[in-house]
């Protein structure tokens, strides 16, 4: 069955039209233009268009911008492993979002990528970017027959085979089967076996996987029925994130410091610009990261739930506030958001608005978690509670895909407190570069380049940790002295060895050494 099911998608790929392979000296100049051309490159990964290019029937790229009144837009030569062509007319000015997409015959998205850059002086001459392979789920839901113990979903794609079998199947079956890539008449085969592996149900479908149109099919069998809906997200851009604008910093100002990360471009925080060490209240070694100040106050956070309260499988939180604009912080509170739709396909909902229009009970919970949003691409690799995942999560924001690295969350070591709606922020002591105010950063040992900085609690010490901070400031000439908290809060006790006022940042310590 496997080998016939090869088969037809064999059948399938060879059968459409393609991408004409060109190989010009200068791709796209046919078309001709004004001014300087960009020479855009968008490479596949590797291996792909080597045994599978036939599969490309166009590949398209696209230039916008807020300030541009309309788009800048053509085809693309596939040329050995990548696509390329020459972009005219492209306007000087900032945040130029370079977009390539790539689509099979049936012009379903199968590739996407993007960057974006500042078009200044002639600059720049070549835009390189890679494309990722567009992916989405398929969520099998049946009620089966008690006969039915075992079922087996194959998926014949690119080349490749996904097999998935599940055992020990209760009669109301719900599973969802994630990283399968778009695409048209994707092969899809079912085997259901009884007790004593025969074959009751058996069937072989194809269907579009497109990335706006969920492709939905029954399946009527002598013993049942079984019900499959694939469901394949929107391909959307994601969220622009800027930490660094004046708005969201105040540590980390871009204008301050034009060597921080340019808006939506990945930052790394295990750089040690914002992965620093300190002293914890006993002279621990600590690490931290520095996420800048952020307030009391935590921006709210929606969970879809169900009848009973537990959070829906597979469903993206939902934010409504992005870093810069008001009342954003990394610091969220969980307000649960009661569906009672029985059959309620995960993401469905991924707006506030939405749930508003729709009329949705929101109760305001007492959890919270700290959710830094960054650009897609940011890393920080470190936590203290390993359980808590270190890559950048999905979730939405007002229909668009936002990323996140999760840190404390209702379900890890430590957890963040609230009382009367606010977050209830631990001790520090630390000490500014300049000694006067935060655009230095904070102070650090000219030999061994860690910081003075005090917290009074460790992680994993009980209920008072927080990684929300209150800062002490400190005057810099009593930095050699400080070693432990009960030094330092000894010298913050006099109001005039201190740097007033008081600050909070988004600390969270992630190793005691």
């Amino acid at each position: 069955m496997l080998v016939v099911l090869i088969c037809l998608f064999g059948l399938l790929i060879c059968s459409c039209g393609v991408l004409e392979r060109d190989n010009p000296a200068d791709p796209g100049a046919e078309r001709g233009g004004q001014g300087d051309a960009i020479e855009l490159v968008a490479r596949f990964p590797t291996g792909f268009l080597a045994g599978g290019w036939e599969r490309l029937a166009a590949v398209q790229y696209q230039v916008i911008a807020a300030d541009m009144p309309e788009p800048v837009q053509g085809e693309m030569n596939l040329v050995g492993g990548s696509a390329r062509a020459l972009v005219f007319n492209v306007p000087e000015g900032k945040a130029r979002t370079f977009r390539v997409s790539a689509f099979d015959q049936d012009q379903i998205p199968t590739f996407a990528g993007e960057t974006i850059l500042d078009v200044e002086d002639g600059m720049p001459r070549k835009v390189d970017l890679s494309m990722a392979r567009l992916q989405g789920f398929l969520d099998i839901t049946s009620e089966l027959p008690d006969e039915i113990v075992s079922l087996e979903v194959v998926i014949a794609v690119d080349g490749d085979t996904l097999r998935q079998t599940y055992d020990g199947l209760e009669v109301e079956f719900n599973e969802r089967i994630a990283d399968i890539p778009t695409g048209a008449g994707i092969p899809i085969l079912l085997l259901g076996r009884d007790a004593d592996d025969q074959i009751l149900i058996e069937r072989t479908v194809m269907e579009d996987i497109r990335q706006d149109l969920g492709a939905h099919f029954r399946l009527a069998v002598e013993v049942g029925t079984l019900q499959i809906t694939a469901t394949f997200p929107e391909y959307l851009p994601l969220v622009e994130v800027d930490r660094f604008s004046d708005a969201a910093g105040s540590f980390f100002r871009r204008s301050e410091r034009p060597d921080l990360p340019q808006a939506n471009e990945p930052i790394d925080f295990d750089d040690e610009l914002f992965l620093l060490s300190g002293l914890g209240p006993n002279g621990e070694a600590i690490d931290f990261y520095h996420f800048d100040e952020k307030t009391k106050t935590p921006a709210p956070v929606y969970q879809l739930v169900d009848r009973v309260n537990d959070p829906i499988a597979n469903q993206l939180l939902i934010f409504d506030v992005l870093p810069g604009e008001q009342g954003y912080n990394d610091l969220w509170q969980i307000n649960q958001v009661k569906v009672l739709e029985r059959e309620y396909l995960p993401n469905t909902l991924n707006s506030l608005e939405e749930l508003i229009d729709r009329g949705f009970e929101i109760m305001q919970t007492e959890q919270a978690l700290n959710a830094v949003i960054v650009p897609a691409g940011s890393k920080a690799s470190l936590r203290f509670d390993k359980q808590v995942p270190a890559a950048p999560q999905d979730g939405w924001y007002r229909g668009r895909i936002v990323k996140y690295l999760l840190f404390e969350n209702p379900s890890s070591t430590d957890q963040i407190n609230l009382s009367g709606g606010e977050v209830q922020a631990a001790q520090m002591y630390g000490f500014f570069e300049n000694d006067r105010d935060q655009i230095k950063g904070f102070a650090l040992d000219a030999q061994t380049q860690l910081t003075h900085n005090v917290a009074s609690v460790l992680p994993g010490s009980g209920g008072a940790y927080s990684p929300l901070w209150v800062v002490q400031i400190l005057k810099l000439e009593f930095f050699d002295r400080v070693e432990n908290v009960l030094i330092a809060g000894d010298l913050a006790s006099e109001v005039e060895n201190k740097i007033l006022p008081d600050l909070r940042i988004n600390a969270p310590i992630v190793r005691v050494r």
